[in-house]
């Protein structure tokens, strides 16, 4: 049994395959075809700043901003510019959504 690689997208795998002869293709074209993709034909990165890293943590910590200024010594003002700036990068509008999207991308400390 011919299995796809799931991280190379399905058109880039049918063109591969286009180049092989008749019975080869035969063999693999409908297990192909059929196969789900896994990966997207792109893949957006998002890369925290040290310090966005540690103000997400304390997040998923479940720390409020307060707390957060104070275990970091920086300013309320400048966690709150931080939490703005996690929120763009992982496309929410709140605490649950930052916390459930760095999760799914996998930007927690805990993996």
């Amino acid at each position: 049994m011919v299995r796809p690689f799931t991280t190379v997208p399905q058109h880039d795998l049918l063109t591969l395959a286009s180049h092989l002869t008749p019975s080869q293709r035969r063999l693999i074209e409908s297990s192909l075809e059929t196969s789900r993709e896994i990966y997207p034909d792109s893949i957006t990165l998002i890369n925290l700043t040290p310090r966005e890293q540690q103000v997400l943590d304390r997040i998923i910590a479940g720390q409020s901003i307060r707390q957060i200024a104070m275990s970091l010594q920086i300013t309320y003002s400048t966690v709150r510019t931080q939490q703005r700036s996690l929120y763009r990068k992982l496309n929410a509008s709140n605490r649950l959504e930052a916390v459930a999207n760095a999760r799914e991308t996998g930007l927690t400390s805990a993996g």
